[in-house]
């Protein structure tokens, strides 16, 4: 495990950017690949691969780019991604998403840093509420982060297939940032 130093050194290599439409394969690639190796030793083959169908998919592109998504990069190499939007239509709570980090920074602060910055910009956009809907494998990572379970229940993708996720909740009381000890994983 790396210790605060290391940490440290990787978030001063970090630049944020928004998406772009040129970014979505390298987007959907780190998805896929992320959501693989976090998920492999919970889900059946069959339900990894619905997931990598739905990365493919142009339902998937539309969303990333009204998702507000910005994309973490070393240097020229896309190591993780992050977005948010509103939950619903009566504007009460955002909803964090896309949250992927390339297998090979996974616990070193970076997820963390994506999930802060998401929700700092939806907070900016008035919101002060705020949900995901994760795959159970992501649940210890946003409940160090401060959110709590709401519900249990499944995702279904655009070509039907359905995967389990966790539905959970944050509220930002007083605008802190949370937890300061989370690893990373990846959310839909």
């Amino acid at each position: 495990m790396a210790g605060p130093s290391s940490n440290k050194c990787l978030s001063q290599l970090v630049t944020l950017r928004a998406i772009t439409l040129e970014d979505l394969p390298a987007v959907r690639h780190l998805h896929a690949l992320a959501y693989k190796v976090a998920t492999a030793a919970r889900l059946s083959e069959a339900e990894i691969e619905a997931f990598a169908r739905h990365v493919r998919s142009v339902s998937y592109c539309d969303d990333l780019l009204r998702e507000h998504v910005v994309c973490a990069f070393i240097h020229d190499e896309l190591v993780g991604t992050a977005g948010w939007c509103p939950a619903d239509d009566r504007g009460v709570a955002a909803r964090i998403r896309s949250v992927f980090v390339r297998p090979l920074f996974a616990r070193e602060g970076l997820g963390q840093t994506l999930v802060r910055d998401a929700e700092a910009r939806a907070r900016k956009a008035g919101f002060r509420e705020f949900t995901v809907q994760a795959g159970p494998h992501a649940q210890p990572f946003f409940a160090a982060l401060g959110y709590e379970v709401s519900s249990y229940g499944t995702q279904t993708l655009s070509d039907g297939a359905a995967l389990p996720v966790v539905f959970m909740r944050r509220t930002d009381e007083a605008g802190g940032t949370g937890s300061e000890t989370a690893g990373d994983s990846g959310s839909q």
